[in-house]
């Protein structure tokens, strides 16, 4: 699953790809055959990482997701 607007509110550009253990654990390994090498330009901006965080406090605090 792919979040984005969501994690901030549309505020700042930011996603996460979300995945379960099995899917995760496709990707590891000690060899660079077997990872997934891909990363992105917007990849660990503090600013985004925080708005994210505020938002997902929110979502929590006003039971939006049920």
């Amino acid at each position: 699953m792919v979040l984005s607007k969501g994690l901030t509110g549309g505020y700042l550009g930011h996603a996460a790809t979300l995945a379960t253990d099995r899917v995760h654990e496709a990707f590891m390994g000690d060899s660079p055959d077997h990872a997934f090498m891909h990363g992105s330009t917007l990849m660990s901006n503090p600013m985004a990482c925080r708005v994210a965080l505020d938002s997902l406090a929110v979502f929590e605090e006003e039971d939006y997701l049920g």
